[in-house]
């Protein structure tokens, strides 16, 4: 993949990114966990008219219960076989099946501390009553602390070891000329840097 340098990238609003993702059917967004990849998910699938799956829906069971690999991949290889989507979330055992399938990509590159940040602070409003704000088998439940630490560590390590993953994967499993646009700030404010790369 060959990529924009950062000062030729493009300061654009929600709308503006779904301006440029117009006419896409099959979107895949990944991203730090904790960085506002559900939110942007949604943003864009409402504007976009397109069906909006996250992939922590299917990982976590009732009981806080993490999915087999094989089962979670099953699962969204399912969806990615639709004809409109747009799905959200990392774990890399899924990514394959989307990449194949998908017409565009967004990346949501957040630095660590403020995907930590949001990470606290979504559990602190899951606690006080908001639990539309964790997966769907899950909500009403006590988050543990096991399910928290792994979202943090996973937070933490993103840069380094996932992303590095993600856009292997991405280089070998998407369609020559399949737009990736990698977003370097929080989408808290509605505002990202987009950064856009071509596949090969």
């Amino acid at each position: 993949m060959a990529e924009v340098s950062g000062r030729d990238a493009a300061t654009t609003t929600v709308d503006g990114l779904a301006r440029l993702l117009a006419g896409r059917r099959r979107i895949t967004v990944l991203g730090t966990p904790g960085g506002g990849k559900s939110t942007l998910a949604r943003a864009l699938a409402a504007r976009l008219d397109l069906a909006c799956h996250h992939v922590d829906d299917h990982f976590w069971q009732a009981g806080w219960r993490p999915a087999g690999a094989d089962e979670l991949a099953a699962r969204i290889a399912a969806l990615a076989a639709g004809e409109r989507w747009l799905i959200e979330g990392n774990h890399v055992a899924t990514v394959a099946d989307r990449a194949r399938r998908a017409d565009a990509v967004v990346i949501l590159d957040v630095a660590w501390p403020v995907s930590l940040t949001r990470i606290s602070r979504r559990s602190l409003a899951a606690r006080c009553g908001r639990p539309t704000l964790l997966p769907d088998r899950v909500r009403g439940e006590r988050e543990p602390w096991r399910a928290r630490l792994l979202v943090c560590r996973a937070a933490v390590r993103f840069r380094r070891r996932t992303l590095p993953d993600l856009l292997d994967i991405l280089d070998r499993q998407l369609a020559v000329g399949v737009p990736v646009l990698h977003l370097r700030r929080s989408v808290a404010r509605q505002r990202a840097s987009a950064v856009l790369t071509e596949a090969r």
